[in-house]
């Protein structure tokens, strides 16, 4: 992720009669404008997928942006675009603080927790000698707090996501009910296809193995757990199959191959695609508390209405935003 920011710069398109970045012009007849740190094409993780995914079902004309594209000027340019932020770390603060004064309309697609400069509790505590947590009466957190405040709809990955953040920042429990809204994370139809089609070989899988094997995912981000889990699998007997870093499709093939998954996360995730996907593939799910959607009612269904809830969420999306 970290290589991926590193060279942006590189990835945004300029224009060859004057340098300026394509993105600093938007298309006339756009409708909506989504701005992100990085779009699919450049980092393929669980914000941009669905990012993605809501683009892809976009009913009207759609641009996107990068954050550090984003200036002042484009805002005051374009004042009738409807604009939507999925990560957007790389904004300037004064954009935010300019959009929380403004009468823009905008809406926020909310992936982690960015009332914390780190974006995890537990990061901030790694990264600050153990000292918990305090950017909510920081500036950081008071921007964020003005920046969510004047958002029209602030769109949530999970029910306990949205209730940890409302803890940490209680004045956005008393806007208006229908500024919350939790969407979850969001998938190419044509991947749920896919993930049910994997049934047939977990089941192969499982019939052809004596014992149930338990995949693991191999992962570069810390809070995933990767290690950590791997020792929980060992202490408490579970045979474990490491599945490293591969192209998508190969991946959930391996992990169909196993009997069921095992997800520590070392803190909160707001809603995991590898457990949704798992459940779709037919895998039995070993959980801790941190996977924050596992307890909600969608998940509880069986594979087919899950998928068939999640086809509708791009649309669900894009109802909930109000041009």
């Amino acid at each position: 992720m970290t290589n991926n920011l590193r060279n942006l710069g590189a990835a945004i398109a300029k224009s060859q009669f004057t340098d300026i970045p394509m993105e600093f012009v938007i298309p006339p007849e756009t409708k909506v404008v989504f701005v992100q740190d990085l779009h699919m094409k450049e980092y393929a993780g669980g914000a941009e997928l669905t990012s993605e995914a809501f683009i892809r079902k976009c009913p009207h004309k759609i641009f996107q942006v990068h954050s550090p594209s984003l200036t002042i000027e484009m805002l005051e340019r374009y004042p009738d675009v409807y604009w939507i932020f999925g990560n957007f770390t790389r904004c300037d603060a004064s954009i935010l603080s300019y959009l929380a004064k403004s009468k823009i309309k905008y809406s926020i697609v909310e992936y982690d927790y960015k009332y914390c400069a780190y974006r995890s509790e537990l990061a901030h505590a790694k990264n600050s000698n153990g000292q918990s947590c305090d950017c909510v009466f920081r500036t950081h957190g008071i921007l964020i707090e003005q920046f969510y405040t004047t958002a029209q709809r602030i769109f949530w990955m999970s029910e306990k996501q949205k209730e940890h953040f409302l803890s940490r920042i209680p004045s956005l429990i008393f806007v208006e009910d229908n500024k919350h809204v939790v969407v979850g994370s969001v998938f190419f139809d044509e991947t749920l296809d896919f993930l049910l089609s994997l049934r047939k070989v977990h089941e192969e899988a499982i019939a052809s193995f004596p014992i149930k094997i338990w995949g693991v995912q191999q992962s570069s981000n810390w809070i995933k757990g990767t290690q950590e889990t791997v020792n929980w699998c060992t202490q408490n007997k579970f045979p474990v199959k490491v599945i490293p870093m591969m192209p998508y499709v190969e991946f959930l093939t391996e992990l169909a191959k196993c009997g069921g998954l095992v997800f520590h996360p070392l803190d909160l995730d707001t809603c995991p695609r590898i457990v949704i996907e798992a459940k779709i593939m037919g895998l039995s799910l070993e959980l801790n508390d941190n996977v924050q959607h596992k307890d909600e009612a969608w998940f509880q269904g069986t594979p087919e209405e899950i998928v068939s809830h999640l086809k509708t969420r791009g649309e669900f999306f894009w109802k909930n935003v109000v041009l």
